[in-house]
């Protein structure tokens, strides 16, 4: 169903919420694959990256907010946010669909976050980029053998020599925050 009036407090929220995570829509459904008596929501994310970008990020809630699917398909934020209805969600009262709304996007605010840091870090190409360990060490990785070695060189070392690092453990120290890519 179509979108229905929203007080200007839950279209901020919404805006508020899609602005911080570059968000552009939320597409919820109900998950079909898994076999289980409870109420399963897929949900899919179209963000924006800082180049512009557009990608999807996906992740399904099984506890907190699983039966939104029951009551909301999209919500979209263009020049006016628009949200889409189910025709369950529309016997009841605005403020219990806005409610919902709230609730859900509460709910999965640490997700989004979760799955876009998983998402870019996995989308970084290491070979040709510098990368920053621990705030102090700047290295460019320099070749990729294939087999998950990477050839490094430490930038700002006088005495080159050749460094190997495996690609797992940039991978991990990207997760874990010791890493960064450095933007150039």
């Amino acid at each position: 169903m179509p979108n229905t009036a929203i007080t200007r407090e839950t279209q901020l929220n919404i805006r508020q919420f899609f602005r911080a995570h570059s968000i552009k829509a939320l597409t919820l459904g109900a998950n079909t694959c898994i076999n289980n008596r409870n109420t399963v929501t897929d949900v899919l994310v179209l963000c924006v990256s800082k180049q512009g970008d557009d990608y999807t990020v996906a992740f399904k809630l099984q506890t907190d907010c699983a039966d939104i699917c029951k009551f909301l398909l999209k919500i979209e934020s263009g020049p006016e946010v628009r949200l889409t209805f189910t025709e369950t969600a529309l016997v009841l009262e605005a403020e219990e669909r806005e409610a919902l709304v709230n609730q859900f996007l509460k709910s999965i605010d640490i997700r989004v976050k979760e799955t876009k840091k998983e998402q870019e870090i996995q989308s970084i190409k290491y070979l040709g980029n510098v990368f920053e360990l621990n705030k102090k060490t700047v290295f460019k990785v320099i070749s990729d053998d294939g087999d998950g070695h990477l050839g490094i060189e430490l930038l700002g070392n006088p005495l080159s020599q050749a460094l190997k690092l495996s690609s797992h453990g940039l991978l991990d120290g990207l997760y874990r925050g010791i890493i960064r890519q450095i933007e150039q």
